[in-house]
């Protein structure tokens, strides 16, 4: 799921939450140019498909405030029901909180 933060944290700017994140999704293995193409703001080039799949998911969320049927599919068959509705509650905390962070003017935690 740290990769979902990660998307999710990004695409709001907050700095904060980035930076408590990143060494935790390290942590759990996410490649080193996962996390700098999507510090930069640029797709990944994914070596495997449930990270592709998280990454896809995660942007159409944000970016366009639904799913399409390709990706929700994708998502389905990757992680199954109740892992869909986890990565949706995992975005959407996380959008909570990148808010939070923006609104109150959060500074970034030095990481």
């Amino acid at each position: 799921m740290e990769l979902a933060i990660l998307v999710t944290v990004r695409f709001w700017g907050a700095q904060y939450a980035w930076n408590a994140h990143e060494p935790r999704a390290v942590q759990v293995g996410l490649g080193p140019e996962v996390i700098s193409a999507i510090s930069a703001g640029r797709r990944p080039v994914f070596t495997h498909r449930d990270e592709a799949v998280v990454f896809d998911f995660c942007t159409q969320l944000q970016e366009g405030r639904a799913v399409g049927d390709t990706t929700y599919e994708a998502a389905l068959d990757v992680l199954g029901e109740q892992g869909v509705v986890e990565l949706t509650a995992v975005a959407g905390f996380y959008a909570t909180v990148s808010m939070t962070v923006k609104v109150f003017d959060i500074p970034a935690a030095e990481g």
